[in-house]
């Protein structure tokens, strides 16, 4: 057998017998500006037995204020079109064609959001970053918001993708 066929032969081997580790669910983001990005304070989640809590207790605050994973994810909260569970994990892409990890750490109440439950109407806020304030950039705060944390977060959400 030829060196080619070989590879062919473990190259197609490896594409059917290899199990998938990953699938991903694209999920249409709002058509409204959806550029502020609202936040809140990690300490904000106080009940010591929710896996909001304890999704904060495998995570640190970025120099930039905004908490991560130890999965390297940004944290956010966003609507239950989106997310029903804590610790499902996002890959978010901007207008200007940034994409970001994201792991949700808290769940926006339907009451608070949209009739579909994918964004906030009062400011129509899709994602709401979880931060530690006082790390914020003073602007960031100054504005509410996270899109003033580095330019990469300017923009409107323009697609969600789940991440299994």
């Amino acid at each position: 057998m030829s060196f080619k066929k070989r590879i062919s032969a473990l190259l197609m081997s490896i594409m059917v017998f290899s199990p998938i580790t990953a699938s991903a669910e694209y999920m249409p983001a709002p058509k409204i500006d959806s550029s502020f990005k609202t936040y809140m304070d990690y300490r904000a989640i106080t009940n010591k037995n929710s896996k909001q809590y304890r999704l904060q207790e495998s995570s640190y605050t970025h120099c930039n204020g905004i908490r991560v994973h130890q999965s390297g994810r940004y944290i956010i909260a966003i609507g239950t079109y989106y997310a029903e569970e804590v610790g499902k994990k996002l890959d978010i892409t901007l207008e200007n064609g940034y994409t970001f990890h994201a792991i949700v750490g808290d769940i926006k109440q339907d009451r608070h959001t949209d009739p579909t439950n994918k964004y906030v109407p009062l400011n129509n806020s899709v994602l709401e970053f979880i931060v530690q304030t006082e790390e914020l950039p003073k602007i960031a705060t100054k504005m509410g918001d996270v899109s003033y944390v580095d330019e990469n977060l300017q923009g409107k959400v323009v697609k969600i993708k789940a991440v299994n």
